[in-house]
């Protein structure tokens, strides 16, 4: 920001106040404490200057590109990306994650609106649903997946089973692909009455069974 009529005025006020309690002090018979009262006329006016005219210090932040916060995140993740962009850069978050030191958006065009120069959007979390996707226009979308876990998604068995009938159960297992060190199948087995029943196995990715 360029200087202004009230800079150059506080300057020479400061100045004035600075030069006037010195030659106050050095015009003084009693010569004791020179130094801490010419020390306390300099103080004083750093003291009026930086009251009107405190220090900043400017934190770098990404301007034409935001976070938004999704469900499932990783706060790992997120100090990463703000290493990496600037500790400055805008924050949001949808209704499904809490928070208050970020802003909710209702929706892709709220950000869109309030951040007309918006080129990058850095999604974090369990990521966006389809149908917010044709609302990013020209923005480009950078999706920071949460880490792959293993764990079943969804499990369904037969609600009452008559004397005779065979329990049918299915559903689906995450399952973790193989590693270049670790090659080991995955089986899920189903065990009832403290004995195995039934298992399969799994392939990478998802694994359906039943």
């Amino acid at each position: 920001m360029p200087p202004t009529f009230l800079y150059y005025a506080l300057l020479i006020l400061c100045v004035l106040l600075v030069a006037g309690l010195t030659w106050s002090a050095l015009r003084r018979p009693n010569r004791q404490r020179l130094a801490l009262r010419l020390l306390a006329g300099v103080l004083a006016g750093a003291g009026l200057w930086f009251t009107a005219f405190p220090p900043t210090r400017s934190i770098p932040g990404a301007q034409h590109e935001t976070i938004l916060l999704t469900e499932g995140f990783q706060p790992d993740t997120l100090r990463a990306l703000l290493r990496q962009l600037g500790p400055a850069t805008r924050l949001w978050r949808t209704s499904s994650v809490s928070g208050a030191d970020t802003v909710t958006a209702a929706n892709i065009l709220q950000i869109r609106e309030q951040q007309p120069n918006l080129r990058i959007l850095h999604v974090l979390g369990k990521g966006l649903p389809a149908a917010d996707l044709p609302l990013l226009g020209p923005v480009r979308l950078v999706w920071h997946a949460p880490p792959a876990r293993a764990g079943f998604r969804v499990a369904n068995w037969t609600p009452r089973v008559e004397l005779g009938q065979a329990l049918q159960i299915a559903g689906s297992f995450d399952n973790l692909p193989p590693s270049a060190g670790n090659t080991t199948p995955t089986w899920v087995h189903l065990r009832a009455a403290g004995a195995p029943r039934d298992s399969v196995r799994l392939t990478r990715g998802r694994g359906l069974f039943g």
